[in-house]
């Protein structure tokens, strides 16, 4: 679809969403908490398989392993130098590096290496973040874009570079080429623990793991359980009405000294209180935007023609409110589609 050579269908989505849910499923049942049912995965493959053009036999064909299919190398097949540095964020998003390199290998002959260059001390050391990256060598008939669609889905927030070497090389360019990552790849021992330290931190200055233009990951926002959210917004309830004895009290005193402080006091208690209201107000959008799917499974039950827009999403309203709602809003748009909209005929 991202290349043009397949059209967005009502049925794609369909098969799309189904798929979405056989696989949740799946994980549910790896949880122990349902079981799969068979019979819809087969038809969810054999769907797939229609749209792809791939026959059920070659789809359950398992691949020849990469030493097979590169024995006979044949005049079309290319070498490849490949350079992938993963970015800060790819173990973060839930891509596994390795599972990249060795779909790769199983493209042709690949020889790989892995610089660990760019892994900074222990102490400045992220669990969640990947700094080793590769250099690599693949020797495969597959097409740059075929290589490339390996890394579709993390391209974005890696660096990769995929060159040709030129063809017919020399029988022994292939060996040259891997001397040379070697070469490039391999660290000199450090002499000293102080030649360690200063190479260290050089290599920590200069590694595609961490570049010079990233910056620290700040969080921008919390996640906050709603009950302690309540239990604030009850704690600040508390102290506005000791708040207003208080300043009953100050009245009733002839002291100025007295009074001006409970008149910070009150105006503090008036800042909290509102800042604590604040906290629970959430954006609308969350409710509305999971009605989409209630919308397209009934607009096709029905076989009717509805969609679903969505104005004033950004509106914050209290937590509590917004729970309240989802259940009514639910039942407006079923009766809505059910009874308030015709059908094309």
């Amino acid at each position: 679809m991202r290349k043009g050579r397949l059209e967005v269908t009502p049925a794609l989505v369909d098969l799309t969403l189904s798929a979405l849910d056989q696989i949740r499923a799946m994980v549910e049942e790896g949880e122990g908490e349902s079981a799969v049912d068979a019979a819809a995965c087969t038809e969810i493959l054999a769907r797939l398989r229609a749209l792809t053009g791939i026959a059920e036999n070659a789809a359950s064909q398992p691949a020849p392993p990469a030493e097979a299919r590169a024995g006979g190398e044949d005049a079309c097949e290319q070498v490849w130098r490949i350079h992938f540095a993963p970015g800060p964020d790819l173990l973060r998003n839930g891509a596994d590096p390795l599972l990249l390199v060795r779909e790769l290998a199983e493209m042709g002959r690949l020889t790989a290496e892995a610089s660990m260059a760019g892994i900074p001390p222990l102490e400045a050391l992220e669990p969640e973040r990947c700094y080793v990256s590769w250099e690599m060598v693949l020797a495969t008939t597959a097409s740059e874009d075929r290589i490339r669609d390996v890394f579709i889905f993390v391209e974005d927030i890696c660096e990769l570079t995929i060159a040709p070497v030129p063809r017919e090389p020399a029988p022994s360019a292939v060996a040259e080429e891997r001397q040379a990552i070697a070469e490039k790849t391999a660290a000199p021992k450090p002499t000293c623990a102080g030649d360690l330290i200063a190479r260290g931190l050089d290599e920590k200055r200069k590694s595609p793991g961490r570049r010079a233009t990233d910056q620290p990951d700040n969080a921008a926002s919390l996640r906050v359980p709603a009950a302690r959210l309540d239990q604030l917004v009850d704690l600040v309830g508390e102290m506005v009405t000791v708040q207003a004895r208080l300043s009953a009290i100050a009245a009733r005193s002839a002291d100025g000294e007295v009074l001006e402080v409970t008149e910070e006091i009150e105006r503090l208690t008036s800042a909290l209180r509102e800042n604590s209201m604040t906290l629970r107000m959430v954006p609308i959008r969350a409710t509305f935007e999971r009605f989409r799917r209630l919308v397209h499974d009934l607009a096709r039950d029905l076989g009717k023609n509805v969609e679903l827009t969505i104005e004033g999403a950004e509106t914050e309203l209290d937590k509590t409110v917004i729970d309240q709602l989802g259940d009514p809003l639910m039942h407006l748009i079923r009766n809505s589609m059910d009874h308030g909209i015709e059908s094309p005929e």
